[in-house]
């Protein structure tokens, strides 16, 4: 909690205590470091003053404020334990105590410095046993490293590499790691360690600062037990930009080895990280930035940046990686046509995994590749694959759950939902595999929970109304639906021209008016657009003209339309099932099987 002051310096001392004239003295009067402190004032109010004058500004706080503050914050389920292991717990009868105990604590970390040595001043780290000593932690988050540069622009650099140390610690045999995507959640968050650590559910949260210093990177990183707030490690590195997956590797080993003894370290040790071209590196984390977007501007621009990685740097297998999850998702928003997504995603994934075939990225690319070829067996095998490099890749569960989704394994794809909602419980993707689950499973009283929930968080994210509408037209509820489809319709960006006609053939014929209307203004777009027939012949099936949904099934399978294996499970088309054109659809698609089973 950041306090204007105008207060007259010396004013009210016996009430407020004495004044503290730095981060650093208010670090050592509460007992930790000034990482820690200056979280406090930023997630849960430590009471720290400010005064601006000129260009400059200065900060202070108060002794007793600051004890009233922790008085307050005790009750929580937290406990000071002290950073440093054997300082004493800091003592508040009265002044003179504290004093004693700050110059036992200053003189005690004197004696720890000396000893170090040189190399404390090089690697700030503490000397303790493993956490294991005091109970296995088998769970974590690393959450978004903090920007030092004093620059915004350069807020990519320090989410690529937030990323890139989740990625070295997903790894880690038998230590679940909470994905990218719900950790960015809390970037600039007000909320405690423990609040965290209750909504991701993990024991121990990971948290540090990034900067760029000449020719160094620099990272701190410290290890929490989010219960009780308590530090269990803390180190800082710095390094030359070519070192920089040493340095990532290095801050995730010694994690490791910090929360239990007993977990498989990452088996590409530091030492045997090759360097990298700086610039490349600096490319390749702007792409993971743009891509993280989850848009196709977004994409687009990560491709740019990703092409210009494998450029500088022609054996970049992550770049590479990349490159074919971009052609992946634009072609998934039918964004571009299925044969350049097709050629241009098959080669970035096989030469990733040319590359490094321990790279889990590049097999659930390669799956991806796989479902486009049907060729069922080889996708499964590849998720497996990423997901025995990586267990912890909720990336890799989620493109699994769908693959046996598709192949009628239904009990195996909730184990992979499952999965995946563990390891990134805040994802949209994750939401919504979980909501399509109970739509293909036809479970429409759950799905309408989730879906509706779904849009309370996120109203203004389109696919969920799409599958609220859906869940809407199964109930045979026709109205709600028809809502449903135009708020689907105005949250993904339509004009303001379709919107209109959309809304008169609701209010002149009604629901199967509205779809009608939308079949009509699609089949303009055809050959503007990249595949739509797919989503015509749902709103064909839906509206009863089975010829019709045949008819654009067709041409959808003729396209690759990547939604078009999808058909082995929608229940839209349950209607079309005994048609001798639909089972031959499947048979096409080498889904004959899955057909069987719900038939």
């Amino acid at each position: 909690m950041s306090i204007e002051a105008t207060s007259i310096p010396g004013a009210g001392k016996e009430v407020h205590g004495r004044r503290l004239e730095s981060w650093k003295e208010i670090a050592s009067y509460l007992g930790r470091d000034v990482t820690t402190v200056r979280r406090w004032e930023k997630r849960e109010g430590l009471p720290v003053h400010r005064l601006h004058h000129s260009k400059l500004g200065s900060l202070y706080a108060f002794t007793a404020e600051l004890d009233a503050w922790r008085d307050k914050r005790a009750p929580a389920g937290t406990t000071d334990a002290p950073l440093i292991p054997g300082l004493p717990e800091v003592v508040r009868p009265d002044a003179p105590m504290r004093r004693m105990a700050a110059r036992a604590a200053l003189a005690l970390m004197l004696v720890l410095t000396l000893a170090a040595g040189l190399t404390w001043f090089m690697r700030a780290r503490t000397n303790r046993k493993p956490a294991s000593a005091n109970g296995d932690l088998r769970s974590l988050a690393v959450l978004p490293l903090e920007n030092l540069t004093g620059d915004p622009s350069q807020e990519y650099f320090a989410d690529g590499m937030t990323d890139a140390l989740i990625t070295e610690l997903a790894q880690v045999r038998g230590l679940k790691v909470i994905s990218r995507t719900s950790v960015m959640h809390y970037k600039g968050a007000r909320k405690t360690l423990p609040e965290i650590a209750r909504e991701l559910g993990v024991e121990a949260v990971v948290e540090g600062t990034v900067s760029r210093s000449g020719d160094a990177v620099k990272i701190t990183a410290q290890l929490i037990r989010a219960s009780t707030d308590t530090h269990l490690w803390a180190a800082s590195y710095a390094r030359a930009p070519q070192d920089v997956l040493r340095l990532q590797a290095e801050v995730a080993r010694e994690v490791t080895h910090e929360i239990s003894d007993q977990l498989v370290p990452v088996e590409n040790t530091a030492g045997s990280k090759p360097t990298i071209n700086p610039e490349a590196y600096e490319a390749y984390l702007k792409g993971v930035y743009f891509l993280d977007k989850q848009s196709s501007d977004g994409v687009r621009t990560a491709i740019r940046y990703f092409q210009g990685a494998v450029e500088k740097d022609h054996n970049f297998a992550a770049a590479y990686s990349r490159l074919a999850s971009c052609y992946a998702f634009l072609s998934g928003m039918s964004e571009i046509p299925y044969g350049e997504a097709y050629a241009r995603g098959k080669e970035a994934a096989q030469k990733a995994a040319a590359l490094d075939d321990n790279l889990d990225r590049a097999h659930t690319a390669l799956a991806w590749i796989a479902v486009l070829d049907w060729d069922w067996p080889r996708a499964e095998n590849e998720y497996k694959r990423a997901i025995q490099i990586n267990p912890n890749s909720a990336n890799a569960h989620v493109g699994y759950f769908y693959l046996l989704l598709i192949l009628g394994k239904l009990e195996e794809s909730t184990q992979e939902e499952q999965a995946a909602k563990v390891l990134d419980p805040l994802s949209l993707d994750t939401l919504m595999m979980s909501i399509s689950n109970s739509y293909y499973r036809r479970q429409y009283d759950d799905g309408l929970i989730k879906a509706r929930s779904a849009i309370e968080r996120y109203p203004q994210v389109s696919v969920f109304h799409v599958l609220l509408s859906n869940f809407y037209a199964a109930q045979g509820k026709e109205k709600p639906a028809a809502k449903e489809i135009l708020l689907a319709e105005e949250t993904s960006g339509a004009s303001p021209e379709r919107l209109a006609a959309l809304r008169g053939a609701l209010q002149a014929v009604g629901p199967k008016g509205l779809r009608r209307k939308r079949i009509e203004l699609n089949e303009k777009l055809v050959g503007k657009q990249f595949m739509n027939a797919y989503d015509i012949a749902i709103d064909s099936a839906v509206v009863g003209d089975s010829e019709q949904a045949i008819g654009w099934l067709e041409k959808a399978l003729q396209a690759r339309d990547s939604k078009i294996p999808l058909i082995a499970v929608e229940p839209v088309f349950d209607r079309l099932r005994s048609d001798p054109r639909f089972a031959d659809l499947l048979r096409q698609m080498r889904l004959q099987r899955t057909h069987s089973q719900l038939s």
